[in-house]
């Protein structure tokens, strides 16, 4: 049986380049793929990239075939990412005929990816302060499920954005100059549980949120880990006291997780005025 183009003509490999790093590219794919109706598989993942399948919607009874891709990533020395993406396999439908929807994922894909991009927050625009002791497993969390919305790029934190050597005060004041929400991640333990870290004029996050504060800049608390609120503002230094009257964000484990996560999501969104 001879297949009509365009059914004849799908590729089987798709090659293009992304200006951003890897890991930001990655995920944007990700998501794109989501998207597109095709499945990632779990647990696939890497640095280098990932497989997914997609279910051919062929005409009659050529529908229904699975097929599987592979996509990697390579990063370039002008920072930009090169995706590639091939179909595994002959391209044959389970009844031995040429299968019409096999490579329809690639005809898209790319443009789906750069949709994905250009939805996501701009670079650095997301500030997150946190203490390590006191919260940084559920920050962790909390920001693996913020880069499928926003992108790695969109987030800066001390651990990863701040190079050995570097003076630490000067990176947050850059860090800060560019960001457009702090995100402060506040535990049963963030002003600490037998002295009060605040009241040091050297803490660094009170620092980061003076800076903050007297940049105009809006500063959102996410109570986490049973932190029911922020300190009372008799146990915060006066230049922070302003804490203690914001309605913070709520994230709490188990269940509970993925829908205070959707909740911090559109708070995010609309103050990072990304598209929906």
């Amino acid at each position: 049986m001879r297949l009509n183009k365009p059914f004849d003509v799908v590729p089987d490999r798709k090659v293009f380049d992304l200006p951003r790093p890897r890991k930001v590219a990655l995920s944007a794919c990700w998501q794109a793929v989501k998207a597109d109706g095709c499945v990632p598989q779990e647990g696939s993942d890497s640095l280098d990239g990932f497989r997914f399948s997609f279910q051919s919607p062929g005409p009659g009874d050529l529908a229904g075939t699975l097929h599987h891709f592979s996509l990697t990533a390579q990063e370039r020395g002008d920072g930009s990412t090169r995706i590639t993406v091939h179909r595994e396999g002959s391209g044959m439908s389970r009844f031995g005929r040429p299968d019409a929807g096999a490579g329809l994922p690639l005809l898209g894909l790319e443009a789906q990816v750069r949709r994905e991009l250009e939805r996501r927050a701009p670079t650095r625009s997301l500030f997150v302060s946190y203490r390590r002791d006191d919260s940084a497993y559920v920050t962790d969390r909390i920001l693996d499920s913020l880069r499928a919305r926003f992108g790695s790029d969109a987030m800066f934190r001390d651990v990863d954005d701040i190079p050995t050597g570097v003076d630490f005060r000067q990176a947050v004041t850059d860090a800060l100059s560019q960001a457009k929400v702090l995100m402060a991640i506040i535990g049963p333990d963030w002003s600490g549980s037998t002295e009060n870290r605040l009241l040091d004029t050297n803490d660094m996050v009170r620092f980061e949120l003076e800076t903050a504060r007297a940049s105009g800049m809006p500063i959102l608390p996410v109570l986490v880990a049973g932190a029911a609120s922020p300190p009372p503002a008799e146990r915060l230094p006066a230049s922070l006291a302003f804490l203690a009257n914001i309605n913070g964000a709520k994230v709490r484990p188990g269940t509970d997780f993925d829908r205070d996560m959707q909740d911090l999501n559109k708070s995010l969104s609309s103050q990072l005025e990304v598209q929906s």
